[in-house]
């Protein structure tokens, strides 16, 4: 069923423009001369719509215009190829939807760039990056990606469709996870990042927003956008969300390494099993600075009565020196899963039961009932310097 036009001064015209305006597709003054304009047009007995004005001056396309005029709950056949469903999650790159793809006959998280973003060179590039990092890797931990395109005006990439939550969306709801739970999800981040550094790459923005958990209970991390050569030169800008960087991240330093990553990921085992970030939430720059200038000395860490295992783990992973970090997944690794193994042994044969030892086959019952999840992040910053 073809769409609606839109009639000239209606209050869906009326609408669109504003959300133009608001999706920084088109500036206000510029808005406000095509509303005179529309007027004009409507007094000379010519109506045209506004939003129509700025298709034909070629400030919007056709399929812009579909899609902004209820961007919740857009056509199914917005994009040739899809069957779009439903909106499933909004970052700040992008609108992510669950769709139907018609030739693969599968359903996948179709990942649409934001208006205004496709109209920066730099925010494209980014975007098309990480859909060529989701399509060429391959791990059981990483979202799967299968195709990027675009059509009139619509940047996209079709991926994998993860059934279940993000681990932030279980700490916004639990609070925080069991010691065994949380050793889980990071052993499997952790050889995700294993795989990533033999890539000879490096995340950049590990933290448990972007570390997914579906019906299996199968950790898989998303959200590649940040993600560079390992020793990549200083960029102009500092990439990463700021509670969770490195300190030689967060100082924009060039040559960074999967050590930055290691850091990134003490800090969400600290959030698991604390509950809380760290170093707060704040976001100021100044403010998180000098407290990256001191080593974590959380009183958090005893007064929740975390094992010596896990408060080791996390000192080191932590450390503001990279070479006292752990060096590799790898080593990581190894360490975390002496300590599943130890605990395992003196507890005898892991059960499924409530309060058994870590099922490394399924650790836990999710506590909320799992819907379909964003492969984009709600909290996605990029702070500048």
């Amino acid at each position: 069923m073809p769409d609606a036009p839109l009639l000239p001064g209606s209050p869906a015209d009326m609408r669109l423009a504003a959300r133009l305006v608001v999706e920084s597709v088109i500036s206000e003054p510029t808005m406000r001369a095509v509303l005179a304009k529309a007027q004009e047009l409507k007094e000379r007995g010519s109506p045209l719509a506004a939003t129509e004005i700025c298709r034909r001056k070629g400030w919007v396309s056709a399929s812009e215009i579909r899609w902004l005029q209820d961007p919740d709950h857009p056509p199914a056949d917005l994009i040739p190829g899809f069957v779009v469903d439903q909106l499933i999650g909004q970052g700040g790159m992008s609108r992510v939807y669950r769709a139907k793809d018609l030739e693969g006959g599968r359903t996948v998280a179709l990942k649409i760039l934001l208006p205004a973003l496709r109209r920066r060179r730099e925010s494209v590039e980014e975007f098309e990056a990480e859909g060529r990092h989701l399509i060429n890797l391959e791990h059981p931990n990483i979202v799967k990606g299968y195709a990027i395109g675009q059509h009139d005006g619509l940047i996209f990439v079709s991926m994998e469709c993860v059934q279940g939550r993000s681990v932030q969306e279980y700490l916004d709801r639990a609070q925080r996870f069991s010691e065994d739970n949380a050793l889980y999800i990071i052993l499997q981040t952790a050889r995700a990042l294993g795989y990533l550094h033999e890539k000879g790459l490096i995340h950049r923005d590990v933290k448990p927003a972007n570390i997914l958990l579906d019906l299996e209970n199968t950790v898989k991390i998303c959200d590649l956008g940040f993600t560079v050569a390992s020793g990549a030169p200083e960029s102009e800008i500092t990439a990463g969300t700021i509670q969770y960087i490195a300190p030689e991240q967060a100082r924009g330093e060039g040559g960074l390494d999967v050590r930055s990553d290691i850091y990134s990921l003490g800090v969400s085992l600290f959030q698991l099993v604390v509950g809380k970030l760290p170093f707060g939430e704040s976001g100021d720059r100044e403010v998180l600075a000098a407290r990256l200038l001191a080593e974590l000395n959380s009183p958090e860490l005893k007064s929740f009565r975390i094992s010596q295992h896990v408060h080791y783990f996390i000192q080191r992973m932590m450390a503001i020196d990279p070479g006292i970090r752990y060096q590799s997944p790898a080593e990581l690794i190894s360490d975390i899963e002496e300590q599943i193994q130890g605990k395992k042994s003196l507890a005898g044969p892991a059960g499924k039961g409530k309060g058994s030892g870590l099922d490394l086959e399924r650790p836990f019952v999710p506590p909320v009932r799992p819907i379909t999840r964003s492969i984009d992040p709600l909290h996605k910053r990029r702070p500048s310097r």
